[in-house]
């Protein structure tokens, strides 16, 4: 995925500079290139993204989730 999807995608799902879990995977499901991904693949990708476990990612953080799905 090219890095201006992800960032597009991150201004549209963020709330106060960062995105959800649940506006995360709502976007996964709902993306042609990441619906078809298993759960538990999509989970692995947000364990790596949300290190810290606060449940919602910054820029950086979501970066690293669409790079990991």
């Amino acid at each position: 995925m090219a890095e201006e999807e992800a960032a597009r995608a991150f201004l549209d799902l963020q709330v106060d500079g960062r995105v959800s879990g649940a506006a995360a995977v709502s976007w996964v499901a709902g993306h042609p290139r990441f619906a078809a991904l298993s759960r538990p693949a999509r989970a692995k990708a947000w364990s790596v993204a949300d290190g810290n476990d606060v449940g919602a990612l910054d820029r950086n953080q979501f970066d690293t989730f669409v790079k990991e799905l």
